[in-house]
């Protein structure tokens, strides 16, 4: 119980200003980045945010949600494995290091998170399947906008 706690304190203090910052620079809706005028706490991210987890725990069981967790950990970092290897090619001058066989690790990462995420459920490749089409439009939109001067 009291791990649970501090995840869920946790979450509520990062997560929400993520979709706070995204909000304000133009990568998600305005609303998320609507500040209280009394608190000045990003109070819509917070209350989204709270809402989400609380009709996912409401939703399923510990062990679904765990699984769910997991699967959406998987496919970030079979992502991240995939982003390292189209900024080894983009870059024309070489960091000062580089990790050896770095390609070839990206690619076990990716098939190995390809694997476990195969072996996900129907209800969970839904809400990933959802969770990919509202951040594809989400990109779509932000691609669209005006970027903000920074």
């Amino acid at each position: 119980l009291i791990s649970t706690y501090g995840w869920m304190s946790s979450g509520l203090l990062n997560a929400p200003r993520l979709t706070f910052a995204l909000g304000e620079r133009g990568d998600f809706p305005a609303f998320f980045a609507a500040v209280h005028p009394r608190f000045r706490t990003p109070y819509v991210s917070i209350l989204l945010y709270a809402g989400l987890s609380w009709v996912l725990a409401l939703a399923g069981t510990f062990q679904w949600n765990a699984t769910l967790s997991a699967l959406a950990r998987l496919f970030t970092y079979a992502t991240t494995c995939a982003a390292l290897l189209v900024f080894r090619r983009r870059l024309a001058d070489p960091p000062a290091y580089r990790a050896p066989a770095g390609t070839l690790l990206a690619l076990v990462g990716m098939a190995f998170c390809g694997i476990l995420l195969l072996r996900m459920g129907r209800a969970e490749f839904l809400i990933l399947a959802t969770t990919m089409a509202l951040a594809g439009a989400t990109w779509l939109w932000a691609r669209q906008r005006p970027r903000l001067a920074t």
